[in-house]
């Protein structure tokens, strides 16, 4: 028994080093490889106790998706195309995964864009708590999506072609 339980041990803490190192391989990966897409965003303010300082994300896209009384977006999948502007949108969504740019829904029950929340440093966040506040309507905030397969990652927040972190509040 003795015998058995230092070989089984070993592989527990492989297997618990493994899994988040994996984690954290296919996040660096697709940031790294993945496709580049820009999404209209609106920002809108959030704080969980224990969650951290974050801001939460809604697509532009994501309202199309509200605003139909029959839900024609009940796929899975969604298709990615490019607009003249440069801003990504969902194109369509299918039950089935398809070739070329997709993302993967994280909702069942219709199709959610898999992004909701953008983490701040704790000291950048009350000058991004004021911005919201202070008329958001004028500002034209986006984040840039890294998506290979089915993974996405959020690259950045950026109001106004400005990256967030480095966004000054003008008085």
């Amino acid at each position: 028994m003795k015998k058995l339980l230092l070989p089984l041990l070993i592989v527990l803490i492989i297997f618990q080093l493994g899994v988040p190192a994996y984690l954290v391989y296919e996040k660096v990966d697709t940031l790294k490889t993945g496709a580049e897409y820009k999404f209209e965003v609106e920002i809108y303010d959030a704080y969980g106790a224990g969650k951290g300082q974050y801001v939460s994300l809604m697509a532009l896209e994501q309202r199309r998706f509200y605003s139909y009384s029959e839900n024609i977006f009940d796929g899975k999948y969604g298709i990615i195309t490019t607009g003249e502007d440069g801003f990504a949108k969902i194109a369509q969504t299918v039950k089935t995964k398809p070739s070329g740019a997709y993302i993967t829904s994280s909702s069942n029950g219709y199709f959610e864009l898999p992004i909701g929340r953008y983490y701040l440093d704790k000291d950048l966040a009350p000058g991004v708590q004021s911005l919201l506040f202070e008329g958001q309507q004028k500002l034209r905030p986006y984040v840039i999506l890294r998506v290979k397969n089915d993974k996405v990652v959020i690259q950045g927040l950026y109001i106004d072609d400005v990256r967030i972190e480095d966004y000054t509040v003008q008085d």
